[in-house]
């Protein structure tokens, strides 16, 4: 038998086999100086956003979480690209990462255990840096001063520009990342919270608060996400009924707390478009399961509860006054200077078209 005969039986072999063929290993690691540029984009842009620190923990744990993904689809034989990190360089510094599978998934259990691993992955290393974030913030006051936390709902957003400052005279001064019940008990643990004061983390808790969010994220249960694929393997067609209930529990999350959901009803919607409005069939759906594999995918999904926050994103809604008395240590931590908030005040209750020539904000020393 000639090499090229034997490559092509080799391709032609049973879905159920294991191994792929070393033509596909030659295939899938030919583009390994793709993942390796978009990967040192992403670390210069994370660190230009939010320092080594920041960066550092925010790669470690992507990392592990699409390394959890890659090495168990390539234990069940699946054919797995390595991640291809997306970097921007702004707000957070990255879009995440992903990876290519280039084929049908052969089993349920191979899907769940698929599915499950990243975000586990990623879990295990983000919880304990979030710890030992925290015990590098501090607790300072934020609201005792203040009116109020509002949300940050499509809702509220037009009301604020349909009229500039808000009737009450207060605009959103900083925003504070919501809480999930992962969140809140990690910091309960660490630190006793008085009332009208919140912890004022540091970069590496930040980073390490979204690597619980991106869990969260992954861990809706919809489609080819990471959740999508726990889902159907656990219930197999039946998970497709989820699709819709999820996008309308995130429409409404996006009108009335964050805005950021009504972009993943979008995204969801396209995924659910690409793949024919349910999830891909696995090729041998009559493999059983397993007790172990059911309590694996169980605990997957139960992650998205304690990750989950309604409300990523609150702001604090102030006065021009309330603003300038906030205690001292508030400013410090806000980046925030009498100069800056007196323009910010000023912007606010100009006409929009005066807005528009505005001279730009002050710098605070």
């Amino acid at each position: 038998m000639s090499l090229e005969e034997s490559e092509t039986t080799k391709r032609s072999v049973a879905p159920g086999d294991k191994e792929p063929s070393p033509v596909a290993r030659r295939r899938l690691l030919r583009g390994w100086r793709l993942n390796a540029l978009l990967f040192t984009a992403t670390v210069f842009t994370t660190w230009a956003v939010g320092g080594l620190a920041y960066s550092a923990t925010l790669l470690g744990i992507l990392i592990c979480h699409e390394m959890g993904h890659y090495l168990t689809a390539r234990y069940f034989g699946v054919k797995a690209s390595l991640p291809y990190f997306i970097p921007v360089p702004f707000a957070l510094g990255t879009f995440g990462a992903v990876i290519k599978m280039d084929e049908s998934i052969p089993n349920r259990r191979a899907l769940v255990a698929i599915g499950a691993s990243g975000p586990l992955a990623g879990l295990a290393v983000a919880i304990p840096l979030l710890f030992y974030g925290l015990s590098l913030s501090t607790v300072a006051p934020i609201a005792a001063p203040l009116p109020g936390l509002t949300e940050f709902g499509l809702v509220g957003i037009l009301e604020g520009m349909s009229s500039g400052a808000s009737k009450d005279g207060t605009v959103p001064l900083f925003f504070l990342e919501g809480n999930s019940i992962l969140y809140w008990l990690a910091k309960s643990l660490v630190f006793e919270i008085p009332v009208d004061h919140d912890v004022w983390i540091h970069p590496v808790a930040f980073a390490a608060w979204i690597g619980l969010f991106v869990t969260a994220l992954n861990m809706i249960p919809v489609g080819q996400l990471d959740g999508g694929h726990v889902a159907y393997g656990l219930f197999g067609d039946k998970a497709n009924r989820l699709n819709n209930v999820v996008r309308g529990v995130l429409l409404g999350l996006g009108l009335t707390l964050w805005v950021g959901w009504l972009v993943w009803v979008v995204l969801i919607s396209f995924i659910l478009r690409a793949s024919g409005g349910s999830h891909p069939p696995v090729r041998h759906p009559d493999k059983p399961l397993g007790p172990g594999m059911k309590l694996w995918g169980v605990i997957a999904l139960l992650t998205l509860v304690l990750t989950f926050s309604p409300a990523p994103l609150r702001e604090i809604r102030v006065t021009r006054q309330q603003a300038l008395d906030l205690p001292k240590e508030v400013k410090e931590y806000a980046n925030l200077c009498d100069e800056w908030i007196q323009w910010r005040y000023d912007l606010q209750e100009m006409p929009l078209r005066e807005r528009l020539r505005a001279d730009g904000p002050p710098e605070c020393n």
